[in-house]
């Protein structure tokens, strides 16, 4: 008992399938929505590249703020104290600008308090490009 193939046909006898017309429909619709989805690339990369910078930046911020509060709090001079650091794509700190990918300033502030100043650290790539992403943090004596 073989079993054959039959096609599905239509009412009036004819074979159902889509028209030229529908095909042709369906694969407008297919490319406008695959337009739409590529023009949208280009925002979709620079948002994550932004994304990665605005990490790396807080990353490097921490590093240094880490840095500020270990240092010795009477050689933190509110106004006098301003170093520029910078840093290769892994954070590792770097002697100087040569293969920098970013570059950070620090900057310490008096405060309200004799036992408190304000650290002030703005990160950026050294290429430029986009606005430094500035950090603050407060430094207590711990002494």
């Amino acid at each position: 008992m073989h079993k054959r193939f039959h096609s599905r046909r239509l009412a009036c006898g004819r074979p159902a399938a889509f028209s030229l017309v529908e095909v042709a429909v369906a694969m407008g619709i297919f490319t406008f929505a695959l337009v739409s989805l590529l023009a949208l690339m280009p925002t979709a990369m620079q948002s994550t590249r932004d994304s990665l910078n605005l990490a790396t930046a807080l990353q490097l911020a921490d590093k240094l703020a880490v840095r500020l509060n270990q240092a010795d709090f009477n050689s933190l001079v509110p106004g006098g104290t301003t170093k520029l650091y910078y840093f290769d794509d892994l954070g590792d700190e770097l002697l100087g600008p040569e293969r920098a990918i970013y570059k950070a300033n620090t900057t310490v502030a008096a405060s309200e308090s004799a036992n408190l100043v304000r650290a002030s650290i703005s990160v950026q790539p050294v290429g430029g490009g986009t606005a430094p992403r500035i950090f603050s943090y407060l430094i207590l004596n711990n002494e």
